[in-house]
């Protein structure tokens, strides 16, 4: 009995410390402290830093292919950790035409395979290659016929380590690349567990795998949040309602809390 207490005790000690997102959910950017960048290819004066220069000259610092962009063509950026990732913004040339009309925007904690034939950065040298369709991405999203040096993109939070942009059409222009920045989502607010939620569950995932959550419920609710023992939010899941909700998730082997926003409900997780 005394062991159970204690038990009790700790779970709820973490819970009360781990942050929890309250009734507004605020995109942070992402610092670039920890960035790295890099392409198939780039000139030498002007190489993949110069896209996520920390902004300080984003109008003219900037990352350019020095040739057309053809399908397959890639950049891509290591946040240096996962984040929920929910905004991504690229600038491109403001000056002129030198854009992709097309892209393939993919999150993922997977480095996913080129063709090792001609994976790789270079200078002077094409290093294309074939991407094969990437099997961790948690969020892709495809852009065809663009016409805006600025893309805008904001998605539910997918964790990922990896941003990868991939040309899918063939253009005469350059391809640069001005600025990027990536947003997470965050906490606009600190809420205690009571006030946030009728029910906290632990969560244990025991492998890291693509898999699926069952969340029963005795009546409709609102938002349904998972985060890691840390606080940070990897999963939130919106519009549940009353009996079996399945949600599809994608996340590392660890221990997580579940929560629920919304109507007093019974919570369930399986």
């Amino acid at each position: 009995m005394k062991k159970n207490k204690k038990l009790q005790s700790f779970i709820f000690a973490i819970v009360m410390l781990t942050s929890f997102p309250g009734n507004s959910q605020a995109q942070v950017e992402i610092p670039k402290t920890n960035w790295t960048a890099s392409t198939f290819r780039y000139d030498a004066l002007y190489p993949p830093v110069g896209a996520i220069d920390f902004g300080a000259n984003a109008s003219t610092t900037y990352w350019a292919l020095r040739g057309s962009s053809k399908t397959n063509r890639w950049f891509k950026i290591d946040l240096g950790a996962s984040y929920p990732v929910a905004k991504i913004t690229i600038t491109y040339n403001l000056g002129g035409p030198n854009f992709p009309q097309g892209v393939d925007i993919y999150v993922t904690d997977e480095a996913f395979p080129f063709n090792p034939a001609t994976s790789g950065s270079s200078v002077g040298n094409d290093m294309s290659g074939d991407l094969f369709d990437p099997t961790g991405k948690t969020f892709a999203a495809t852009i065809t016929g663009n016409t805006n040096p600025i893309i805008d993109l904001t998605f539910p939070a997918a964790v990922g380590k990896y941003i990868w942009i991939v040309s899918n059409t063939d253009k005469g222009d350059w391809w640069i690349i001005n600025d990027i920045k990536v947003y997470k989502e965050g906490i606009s607010g600190f809420v205690t567990p009571n006030k946030q939620s009728s029910e906290i569950k632990l969560f244990p995932n025991p492998v890291s795998a693509n898999g699926r959550l069952t969340v029963a419920l005795d009546s409709d609710s609102g938002e349904l949040f998972i985060n890691d023992m840390l606080g940070h939010l990897v999963l939130k899941s919106n519009g549940l309602h009353q009996g079996h909700n399945i949600i599809d998730i994608n996340l590392k082997s660890g221990l997580y809390i579940v929560s629920l926003n919304g109507l007093q409900s019974k919570l369930t997780v399986k």
